[in-house]
């Protein structure tokens, strides 16, 4: 990503960011497009890209935790977590494709959004992923500043 934070008028450079980004995975399993991308920023106020990794067994949380510590150093006005659309796509190597069990901490990290947030996630591979790690890039729509 160029940048981290985006404002209304800046949407359509971040839709064609994150088209990009999807673009360069190898292969999705579960899969986003131009489509969904559109249908999240859509007359959004603001939005927040964040990006994270992890290794080992416990790496959808490292990535989880590190894109959020992110937050913190890039836009420490915003609540992360009063977002009201959210997209969530994890990349893993072809090798060490995610298993079900590691899911439990992206359900963990969906339950601290509130009930009315709009939760899309997505998994797919790309080469430049490490054998045992994965790469975790989240787009977070209309945030609240901190109060």
């Amino acid at each position: 990503m160029k940048k981290h934070v985006y404002y209304a008028s800046e949407m359509e450079e971040l839709k064609e960011e994150m088209i990009q980004m999807l673009s360069n995975v190898s292969r999705q399993i579960i899969s986003f497009d131009a489509v969904d991308v559109d249908m999240t920023v859509k007359g959004a106020a603001n939005a927040l890209c964040l990006e994270g990794r992890g290794e080992g067994a416990d790496r959808l949380r490292q990535s989880i935790d590190a894109a959020v510590a992110q937050a913190e150093a890039v836009a420490p006005m915003f609540d992360v977590f009063s977002a009201s659309r959210v997209m969530v796509y994890f990349c893993s190597s072809e090798q060490h494709l995610f298993l079900m069990s590691e899911l439990d901490a992206l359900f963990a990290f969906k339950q601290k959004f509130g009930p009315d947030a709009a939760f899309m996630w997505g998994i797919g591979t790309a080469a430049c992923v490490g054998k045992d790690s994965c790469e975790v890039r989240m787009l977070l729509v209309d945030l609240q500043e901190k109060k």
